[in-house]
């Protein structure tokens, strides 16, 4: 497992941002001469596939370059212009539509290969030349291969679209097939098979896998294959840096700490040098932080608690960063946290006063997000969960507590609901009692009991507050039990 998964960490952070999207890749002519790849890219502007494709635009640009090409290709018929420059303009325009329509740039690919093979011999690319200057009686044999390869294009195009629409419709099915699953109607099983056929239908949508993911949880093999696949097909920086995160935190559940802290690292680097060109973007920010935040936990695991404060007191400095930038609800709640955290690894580490400090600097923030108004209560896509284990609130994905969830949407690079506070007011509540109590435990173990008795106190009369609440049920999409 090990060089199946770190063969290919390295590269993800060397070459994706350099590399060419798969839509332009797929208009590059492959060719022995430089006359027959500038026939390969007439035909392919010529195709019916993409003049069917311009028709259907509204595109200005486009339609601006079309009108250029129909001029530049009346100069070189003249003598006034080279060949070489009209390919290069057909060339780009081809490139562009298939940036903007997936399903053409499916059939443009089928009808390239054809074209291609065409092309690969003298003869080919002389006949095919002679199909783009229409002497179709000469190439009355190419025109019948180009007719099947145009059919075949436009025949995968079609199944193409049914396919996108198909998984459309699968995946607003498979969320309300999920919703029966949560009310115990349905098993698991039929959530999988649903989320198989939606891969199976429109495999680049990677975030499809990831919640295939999610639901295979208990079997590695198959939740490592899901993974990888989201990998593969993501299209962006940041959506393949989110699935090998994903990737990370499965390795951590199967304890492959190696591997995980090799790509939590790459991810680390990344997230790093974007912050040091946006050092006041806030969801640059974040990332980093979101970052740094598995590496604590990881250190707090092996018991390094003099690192695992090193990178708490970043995080925290960081975070405090954006709250004097914004002064969101949301800010806020990272900081009491990373307060209520450090002062949790503190505990561990011994470090009495270090503990004390982080939950004195903890609790008033506690208090304030408990009073803030009802409008300032927002939800995330993942939703909160407090781990009794680890002593903080986790917020990374719910593989962490054994769970399943369908957080659609969700990416480490764009922290799009951060303005919100995601907790409701009972769990806000609950939050600052429970931060109260791990304080009174470090009080009452330091021996400083005139302290301690205070806390409990207040510790008695938030509790008598929370219990006075009625019962909330709030669900969090995708939010289960195994």
């Amino acid at each position: 497992m090990k060089h199946r998964i770190l063969g290919v960490v390295t590269a993800l952070f060397l070459a994706v941002a350099a590399a060419p999207s798969p839509a332009a890749t797929l208009v590059t002519a492959v060719a022995t001469s430089s006359d027959a790849a500038a026939e390969i890219t007439a035909a392919l502007y010529n195709a019916s596939a993409t003049q069917s494709a311009l028709a259907r635009t509204y595109d200005v640009e486009l339609r601006a370059e079309q009108a250029h090409i129909a001029s530049m290709t009346r100069e070189v018929r003249a003598g006034r212009r080279q060949i070489a420059e009209l390919a290069a303009a057909q060339n780009r325009l081809v490139a562009a539509l298939a940036e903007r329509d997936h399903a053409y740039a499916l059939a443009i690919a089928v009808f390239r290969n054809s074209v291609t093979d065409i092309a690969s011999t003298p003869e080919g690319a002389q006949a095919l030349e002679k199909y783009n200057s229409g002497q179709e009686v000469e190439a009355l044999e190419i025109l019948d291969r180009l007719r099947a390869a145009d059919h075949n294009a436009m025949a995968a195009a079609d199944r193409a679209r049914e396919n996108f629409t198909s998984a459309e419709q699968a995946r607003r099915i498979a969320m309300l097939a999920y919703e029966s699953y949560l009310r115990q109607k349905i098993d698991i099983s039929n959530i999988i098979d649903r989320y198989e056929e939606i891969v199976a239908l429109d495999p680049r949508n990677y975030h499809d896998w990831i919640i295939l993911a999610d639901l295979y949880f208990g079997d590695n093999d198959k939740v490592l294959f899901a993974l990888h696949s989201a990998v593969n097909n993501a299209t962006t920086q940041c959506d393949k840096i989110d699935a090998w995160m994903e990737v990370a935190l499965q390795l951590s559940l199967i304890g492959n700490r190696d591997d995980e802290e090799v790509i939590r690292n790459d991810i680390l680097k990344y997230h790093l040098e974007e912050l040091k060109k946006y050092p006041n973007d806030r969801d640059k920010v974040y990332a980093y932080t979101h970052a740094v935040s598995g590496l604590v936990d990881n250190l707090v695991e092996d018991g390094n608690y003099l690192d695992a404060i090193k990178r708490q007191n970043e995080i925290i400095s960081d975070d405090t960063h954006v709250f004097v930038l914004e002064k969101s609800s949301y800010s806020r709640r990272n900081i009491a946290f990373d307060w209520e955290r450090l002062g949790y690894i503190a505990y561990l580490s011994h470090d009495t006063d270090l503990a004390i400090v982080s939950y004195r600097r903890a609790l008033p923030l506690f208090e304030a997000l408990t009073k803030e108004s009802p409008e300032d209560i927002g939800y995330q896509i993942n939703g909160t969960r407090n781990d009794p284990n680890s002593g903080w609130a986790a917020t990374e994905h719910a593989q962490l507590d054994k769970g399943y969830v369908l957080n659609f949407g969700f990416s480490s690079c764009s922290f799009v609901s951060s303005k919100y506070n995601p907790d409701s007011l009972k769990t806000r509540y609950e939050n600052y009692v429970d931060v109260l109590t791990k304080y009174a435990r470090v009080l009452r173990e330091a021996h400083r009991d005139s302290e301690y008795h205070l806390v409990d106190a207040r510790i008695l009369i938030v509790s008598q507050v929370l219990a006075a609440m009625p019962n909330e049920h709030r669900q969090i999409e995708g939010a289960a039990k195994p």
